[in-house]
């Protein structure tokens, strides 16, 4: 019930905007909406530190500044590892924080981004399938997983497209390792 009261007030939240737009000067506060919702700078933040770290061969610095983003531990991992969890997660933000937002903006307007990022802020907080959060985050899970039924495929074809800019990488074979 929670989730769905929190997702109404999302929903609330991108009407008001919605609504707002239509006033003269009215698509800079929708510009403002949508720059508030779609940010990669968190990744690329990341990246930045886990690339300083693994430049200057400090696995254990890299793996504390990765692990806060991943569910599972890092645990005397080296450094192909790292950047494979560290690609990872970036091809899970491109979709959360680039992908989806702006395919839920196109389709449905400031009301389907904010009811998006509603869900995406819940799942995050609370999604993690442990006992303390069993109940609320199975539902927080499953409307977070059914709204990225379409941005999530999408976002998995533009990383594949993008292997074919890669020397020595296959699109096709990027295309199979995704969908395993």
């Amino acid at each position: 019930v929670v989730a769905l009261v929190l997702g109404a007030c999302g929903y609330l939240l991108g009407y008001a905007v919605q609504h707002a737009a239509k006033m003269p000067y009215g698509w800079g506060i929708e510009l403002v909406f949508l720059s508030l919702c779609v940010s990669f700078m968190i990744p690329l933040k990341l990246v930045r530190q886990l690339l300083r770290h693994l430049r200057k061969d400090e696995l254990a610095l890299a793996a504390d500044a990765l692990q806060p983003y991943l569910k599972a531990p890092l645990d005397k991992t080296d450094s192909a590892a790292l950047i494979r969890k560290a690609v990872e997660f970036i091809a899970v933000s491109l979709n959360q924080f680039l992908a989806a937002p702006v395919f839920w903006f196109l389709m449905a307007g400031p009301m389907g981004l904010s009811l998006y990022m509603t869900y995406a802020a819940l799942h995050q907080a609370f999604g993690l399938p442990d006992e303390r959060r069993k109940y609320f985050g199975r539902c927080v899970r499953i409307i977070d997983a059914l709204l990225n039924i379409f941005p999530l495929p999408i976002t998995v074809l533009v990383l594949a497209a993008s292997a074919g800019f890669v020397s020595k990488s296959d699109p096709l074979r990027a295309v199979a390792t995704a969908f395993r």
